[in-house]
């Protein structure tokens, strides 16, 4: 395996010092579609609160 293959799969994000594999921008980009289309409505801010706050905001 050549020692740049690994790097193959990723994708420079412009004015950023960060990779992004191709893997996560095909999974965002159709998660986006499901959302725009109506067919994932997306977490409401409750299961936000749960999941980044471990509790629901009053």
């Amino acid at each position: 395996m050549r020692s740049d293959a690994f790097f193959e799969d990723f994708i420079e994000v412009e004015g950023e010092a960060e990779l992004i594999s191709s893997l996560e921008i095909s999974a965002s980009e159709a998660a986006w579609q499901d959302y725009q289309a109506g067919r994932d409505r997306g977490k409401s801010l409750s299961e936000l609160e749960l999941e980044l706050l471990g509790r629901e905001l009053d």
